[in-house]
């Protein structure tokens, strides 16, 4: 996970993530399938991802709207697919 940590700043639910071993890309295209849209790449942000040494990260934004069950979905669904590709 990429960002400020938690704590004393303010955060938005908006989390950018890369999976050692697993493309972005491979890892968005079956969130997709399974009903979860993230967004994959470098995000107009190159230089960040220079930064941090890698081709792109796969951006999580939730919402006020989402539901508990919505992310608890997306959680098992994120481990289903790490497991599939690696």
């Amino acid at each position: 996970i990429y960002g400020v940590p938690c704590g004393t700043v303010k955060k938005i639910p908006l989390f950018s993530i890369t999976v050692e071993g697993v493309h972005h890309e491979d890892l968005a295209l079956l969130l997709d399938k399974m009903g979860i849209a993230v967004r994959s790449g470098q995000m107009c942000a190159e230089p960040v991802m220079d930064r941090f040494g890698v081709t792109g990260m796969l951006r999580i934004s939730l919402a006020p709207y989402n539901t508990l069950e919505e992310v608890e979905y997306f959680l098992k669904s994120l481990d289903k697919a790490i497991n599939m590709l690696s």
